[in-house]
């Protein structure tokens, strides 16, 4: 596995100022010489591909410098056939969106820097839901 973290930034989220934010965490990044790589989501649904790109290289420390939205799409590219495509896959999410409801529910307030130092993780359930009207045509 490689030691760095592969980190999705998605910069048009919080209605574009997690570009701003972005340049600031790398360079808090940069200044303690914390390895990564880090990649830019570019169009919808980028994110669950990069995902899966990033554990075919090797990586299992996933970041996710984003919204909800683009959590989402990297926890899709997380699992494959409804199993997780790594046993020992790890994910930071950084909040940059506009409401960030996933962060509110964990109340973390360990800065950007501690938690990806940070060794330890928390387990959280993870489901699919599908929904169909009445006549069995799926909806969202």
């Amino acid at each position: 596995m490689k030691p760095e973290t592969f980190i999705i930034v998605n910069p048009t989220a919080g209605d574009g100022q997690a570009k701003k934010r972005w340049q600031v965490f790398e360079n808090d990044l940069k200044n303690n010489h914390i390895p990564y790589h880090s990649v830019t989501t570019e169009y919808q649904n980028h994110a669950t591909e990069l995902v899966t790109e990033a554990v075919s290289s090797g990586y299992n420390r996933i970041g996710v410098f984003s919204g909800d939205g683009t959590l989402n799409e990297v926890l899709q590219g997380m699992f494959k056939e409804n199993k997780i495509i790594s046993d020992d896959l790890k994910l930071i999410f950084f909040p940059a969106g506009s409401s960030c409801d996933f962060e509110k529910k964990f109340k973390n307030n360990r800065s950007f820097i501690k938690r990806v130092q940070a060794d330890d993780s928390i387990a959280i359930d993870i489901f699919k839901v599908e929904c169909r009207d009445f006549s069995g045509k799926q909806i969202s």
